[in-house]
């Protein structure tokens, strides 16, 4: 049986994730901080499935299982955390709302057998320019870089070409999941795996698992706010979970 998460809910109008007891008068980071702390406590892994109802999308348990319905999408937690033929994804955004934010660059790598076969990057124009310029002092995207650049309408369709019917793995996905549902929705089921909360079983007592932390501690590629590189600090540290992931399963059964 289904039991109600109240504090969160996903409105589908912004896409984002949002307490029931948001202030609205609280700023972006103080929203950003209280939406994580929800979060990382549900990544534990209460995770979500749609409710009924059409005013919004409610987070419940179901059996251990992701299920978050917005549109014509359903996005489910991908059975096994050992798949070797995966796509990981990465995003920048022009913030963190998707109702009032935009894609600007896209990264995914493609797995096959636990090794990289092929890459996509591509910026993207957004309709309203210039860039903020903090984005562009996190992520070194500059306006000129993006004035030319293909609109979303036109990468879309490369995008969900390329990742074809793999599972998408990737860091806090649920982020990009929600960029991807609300300005590109594919009429298919995805698939995916969130290596953050992996990130936190096989590091535990860590103060910090945000990707540049761990990229920083760990002998993986540094994550810079670029799309690519997130991908591949992200990719790295995946493959360097599974055995640890794996040791902890066999120590506990």
């Amino acid at each position: 049986m289904f039991s109600t998460i109240p504090e969160i809910f996903m409105d589908p109008e912004n896409g984002i994730l949002i307490p029931h007891y948001q202030n609205p008068e609280l700023n972006e980071r103080t929203l950003q901080t209280e939406q994580s702390r929800q979060l990382d406590r549900l990544n534990r892994q209460i995770l979500p499935v749609s409710s009924q109802s059409s005013s919004r999308t409610v987070w419940v348990m179901q059996d251990q299982n992701f299920l978050l319905y917005n549109g014509p999408m359903y996005y489910t937690k991908h059975p096994d955390l050992f798949v070797q033929d995966y796509c990981v994804l990465d995003l920048e955004t022009t913030g963190l709302s998707p109702a009032n934010c935009e894609i600007i660059e896209v990264g995914i790598l493609k797995i096959r057998g636990g090794q990289l076969v092929e890459k996509m990057e591509v910026l993207i124009q957004p309709s309203a320019l210039p860039l903020p310029e903090r984005i562009t002092q996190i992520t070194h995207i500059t306006t000129e870089m993006v004035e030319s650049a293909p609109v979303l309408d036109e990468v879309a369709p490369w995008i969900w070409q390329f990742v074809g019917n793999d599972p998408i793995v990737g860091y806090n996905i649920c982020f990009d999941l929600s960029f991807l549902t609300r300005h590109c929705p594919r009429n298919q089921d995805v698939t995916f795996i969130d290596v953050l909360p992996l990130a936190r079983v096989g590091f535990p007592v860590r103060k910090s698992y945000s990707l540049s932390s761990m990229s920083s501690l760990l002998p993986i590629r540094k994550n810079t706010h670029r799309a690519l590189d997130d991908c591949y600090a992200t990719y790295d540290l995946f493959e360097m979970l599974k055995p640890i992931i794996a040791r902890k399963q066999r120590w506990n059964d």
